[in-house]
């Protein structure tokens, strides 16, 4: 398992809480490269990636409601929650397994009628 998390210290506690074959990639998912580079890292590491749990997110004390919180908020939790989580999803899906793709939604295969 890859544990892809921005704060160190939370990603080397779940690698630890994990108890198996576990690796931490320091990744913020806000910046694409550094997405691509944890998909990478993964793949080389196991193999292939069958499973993305696309969970990225946060809130901080300047999140209000959309009244009051300050633009720069807004914007930041854009780019974290919508980005960062479109960002995962196609890095993962360019380089999950042929076998993975080929169980995908996006199988070009038409649907039964």
């Amino acid at each position: 398992m890859a544990v892809a998390e921005i704060d160190a210290a939370a990603g080397e506690e779940t690698v630890h809480l994990a108890g198996r074959d576990t690796i931490f990639i320091r990744t913020d998912v806000t910046d694409e490269a550094s997405v691509q580079a944890a998909v990478r890292t993964t793949v080389q590491r196991f193999g292939a990636l069958h499973v993305l749990h696309n969970n990225a997110g946060g809130s901080t004390p300047q999140d209000n409601t959309v009244v009051e919180a300050p633009i720069e908020e807004f914007w930041r939790v854009i780019k974290l929650d919508l980005f960062g989580r479109s960002f995962a999803a196609a890095a993962a899906s360019r380089r999950s397994s042929r076998r993975a793709a080929a169980r995908s939604s996006t199988c070009r295969r038409p649907l039964p009628r």
